[in-house]
């Protein structure tokens, strides 16, 4: 038996960065489960998922367009449903400080594909 391929949950306000991400993960035999421009939509996700079928992780840009910054909503993923945390984000040093309590990781801003599924794969394996 094979282990179910984890799902991802992409909170990304930038259409073409999302779409790039999705198509990359995918390629890289990863479920992604859907993706949120903000927060509410995200919370939306994990509220709706059914137990068997929520997000293993969430790929979030600390930058979202709103009211809610990805920072919160990363929080809010992980503390009201336990899903780990992956910051996307160009202010590094900023997300390393106010996430650092709850987020599995951290991708710098330019970022390779290979450095987003490595540091997912990390994530769920620590």
């Amino acid at each position: 038996m094979t282990a179910a391929a984890p799902r991802i949950l992409i909170v990304e306000d930038d259409a073409l960065q999302a779409e790039s991400l999705r198509a990359s993960l995918t390629n890289a035999g990863f479920v992604v489960i859907g993706v949120a421009d903000d927060c509410a939509t995200a919370l939306s996700f994990a509220n709706q998922a059914e137990p068997d079928l929520a997000p293993d992780l969430a790929l979030v840009d600390v930058r979202l367009t709103g009211n809610i910054d990805g920072i919160t909503t990363g929080r809010q993923l992980f503390e009201e449903h336990g899903i780990p945390i992956v910051f996307l984000t160009a202010f590094l040093d900023d997300a390393v400080q106010q996430g650092r309590a709850f987020a599995k990781g951290f991708v710098n801003k330019p970022y390779s594909t290979d450095d987003v599924i490595a540091t997912i794969r990390r994530a769920l394996t620590g």
